[in-house]
């Protein structure tokens, strides 16, 4: 049997672990640090599908961070791709999972390619980290305002 072709498993091609918790008692939510660093696949993706690869592969690292934080609907993510050759990092704001899509992180990753041209996602030297935060919910509890009454001359 033939070896799989390595745009069958852009799993492959990166590596994820949480790397901080910190909570807001204020708020009432915990947010979650999550780092992805990507290998290098230029040497295995013949050049004509680097672009389709590189779909899948952001396609696939969205999809597992979203399980693996238990994202929900109402929650929030926010990512941001680390290079040596940037000045600062490329991010992406807080968004909903539903808007954190393969295509808007692929568009962000052009703009700054346009400027930068020795940013290469390819070359296995960017990382980047997501950070989940769920959004507080109401306890449900009403709020009891006390009043007094005084009594007022007829």
């Amino acid at each position: 049997m033939p070896n799989p072709s390595p745009l069958a498993n852009p799993e492959n091609y990166y590596h994820i672990r949480e790397t901080e918790k910190s909570s807001s008692r204020k708020f009432r939510t915990t947010a979650y640090t999550y780092a992805e660093k990507f290998k290098d696949f230029k040497a295995n993706v013949p050049l004509e599908n680097t672009e389709g690869f590189i779909t899948e592969l952001w396609d696939s690292v969205l999809t597992s961070l979203k399980q693996q934080c238990q994202a929900k609907d109402d929650d929030r993510l926010r990512l941001s791709i680390h290079h040596d050759s940037l000045k600062s990092p490329v991010w992406i704001e807080f968004s909903s999972p539903s808007e954190l899509t393969p295509s808007k992180v692929i568009d962000t990753i052009q703009h700054v390619q346009q400027s930068n041209d020795k940013f290469h996602i390819t070359d296995g030297k960017a990382t980047s980290f997501m950070t989940h935060v769920s959004l507080p919910h109401g306890t449900g509890r009403k709020k009891v305002l006390w009043s007094t009454t005084f009594a007022t001359p007829n």
